[in-house]
């Protein structure tokens, strides 16, 4: 386990609590597998890990606990990862499982209709498990999927997203008190003469508990500015990532409150995570040397602090009272803006 050097430290204060007093810093830091997709989630039984074709659990010291084969060798990717009170959900190419938390294989289930699909992000709450995903791996070739199980792995519905002469992607899902909500990415299909080489914007839908469609938000028309990568529901809204560099902020009934730019210059955000205490959203800095930034905003979109250190790449973060836990590529770390965060 190593500690990172901070390369910048940037407290803000433009929120209205004032300046922070306390800098934000990485506690520690920890090797994972290679993953372009790594996630994290983190609850009072530890921090969960999801990288490369494994499940991994950590203490808060950053020690690791156990990890769990959840893929094969050839299509080992597992895209997500979400903590409910009851044990570990993992997705990734054609399944969903659940492990408890000592890594014991629980359930494991198939995605989408067949072999070859696709799932991309979980999200779990009291009301079931939620998981978005394509039915193929090829952008061109694919048509968005919702799905919601049970605790016990059954499959209470599945939707399709797609929006009018489009293929669809979804990348992240979040669930929340009043609805779930999924953003993705648009793509020309193949039999269309739409532009075959760029993505052709993005979408945020809105779902009931019981999958239907409260509303649908299309970016349509336009090419990377138009992209949605996540999104993170929490009491006080809807918050979403997308490109070239922005975070935005809906409320539950489709109305856009606010856009910032995420992070200074040169930065593309990859992961956002909300909770009581603001928004969380981490990426990279690709003004040489390369650094992982992570930032947090309040509920208004005004920049607290932001943090940037010399490694890969940041994609994912989970926050709770411990601390902001970030993976990367190939890291996973300990971010905090409190002292007594350092010692919990």
């Amino acid at each position: 386990m190593t500690v990172l050097l901070a390369l910048a430290l940037v407290t803000l204060a433009l929120s209205g609590a004032g300046p922070s007093l306390y800098p934000a810093r990485v506690v520690w830091t920890n090797q994972i597998p290679y993953d372009p997709h790594s996630s994290v989630s983190v609850g009072e039984h530890g921090v969960f890990v999801a990288a490369g074709s494994e499940a991994r659990s950590y203490d808060f010291n950053g020690s690791l606990v156990w990890t769990r084969q959840v893929g094969n060798a050839e299509y080992g990717i597992a895209y997500g990862i979400a903590l409910g009170h009851d044990g570990v959900h993992v997705v990734g190419y054609s399944y969903v499982l659940m492990l408890d938390f000592n890594g014991n294989l629980i359930w494991s289930r198939q995605f989408g209709a067949m072999d070859g699909s696709w799932p991309q992000s979980v999200s779990v709450d009291s009301t079931g498990l939620y998981v978005a995903g394509s039915s193929d791996f090829y952008p061109r070739l694919a048509v968005g999927i919702v799905e919601k199980f049970d605790s016990r792995g059954n499959e209470i519905w599945t939707r399709q997203i797609q929006a009018t002469g489009l293929s669809s992607r979804p990348t992240g899902i979040s669930a929340g008190p009043k609805g779930v909500y999924v953003v993705g990415e648009n793509y020309c299909p193949t039999h269309s003469r739409c532009d075959p080489s760029a993505i052709q914007g993005g979408f945020l839908e809105a779902f009931d508990h019981d999958g239907n469609e409260l509303w649908d938000r299309q970016f349509v028309g336009c090419l990377i500015e138009c992209l949605v990568g996540q999104v993170s529901v929490a009491p006080t809204g809807i918050y979403i990532i997308g490109g070239p560099s922005f975070v935005g902020k809906y409320d539950f009934d489709d109305n856009l409150l606010w856009t910032v730019d995420a992070g200074p210059p040169e930065t593309i955000p990859f992961g956002v995570s909300a909770d009581s205490s603001g928004v969380y959203v981490v990426g990279l800095h690709y003004s040489l040397p390369f650094s992982a930034f992570v930032e947090r905003l309040d509920f208004n979109g005004a920049k607290a602090w932001s943090l940037f250190f010399e490694t890969s790449r940041a994609l994912s973060a989970s926050t709770n009272a411990r601390g902001i836990f970030v993976t990367g590529d190939d890291f996973i770390a300990k971010v905090c803006a409190s002292q007594s965060c350092i010692h919990n």
